[in-house]
């Protein structure tokens, strides 16, 4: 903000914090007084955008001349709304694969035969590392952090996104979510 202020000394800008309040938004853009920039995260933009809370910025992007090419298309993808666009990517998180060198040896595996992409390996592998003792995990195999809620992510990997492109169904039910689930 300090530099945005600094470099555009004639737009006041006043922050309220915190993270974004459903209700006080919602609130505001009845009342007819909405914030002019929030934060939204990607994943719960459809759903501004399905309530009318948040007005699509395609008229800026053109009059700017703002060049979208820079950001990968499912970043893109995933800030529209019935074709329109509702936000610029802030970031893209990378999701790094941790292995242990010394469990991989163990178990006889090369790490660059780790792949990815090759789901039925992934199973290989996780029931390779698996280890149990007494009836308890001691040594999980692979873990995918589907519990952290990366799930859209294994599914996207799959062919198929949690929410369709127009944000009007979810498809939990999809076999390659399930799949990606498994």
């Amino acid at each position: 903000m300090a530099t945005f202020q600094k470099a555009n000394p004639g737009i006041k800008i006043e922050s309220v914090g915190g993270d974004l309040n459903t209700r006080q938004l919602l609130t505001a853009v009845a009342s007819g007084d909405p914030p002019e920039v929030i934060s939204v995260n990607r994943s719960q933009l459809g759903s501004w955008a399905g309530r009318n809370a948040l007005d699509p910025i395609d008229d800026l992007i053109a009059q700017d001349k703002f060049d979208l090419t820079q950001f990968y298309p499912f970043t893109i993808n995933q800030l529209k709304y019935k074709g329109k666009t509702y936000d610029i990517p802030q970031f893209v998180n990378l999701d790094l694969v941790y292995v242990n060198l010394d469990t991989l040896k163990a178990a006889n595996v090369d790490p660059a035969s780790i792949d990815l992409g090759n789901w039925e390996k992934l199973q290989q592998l996780a029931a390779t590392l698996h280890k149990e003792s007494g009836g308890k995990v001691s040594q999980t195999g692979f873990d995918t952090k589907t519990q952290d809620g990366r799930l859209w992510l294994w599914s996207w990997a799959n062919g198929v996104d949690l929410i369709s492109a127009d944000g009007q169904k979810a498809n939990f039910n999809d076999p390659k979510v399930v799949e990606a689930l498994t």
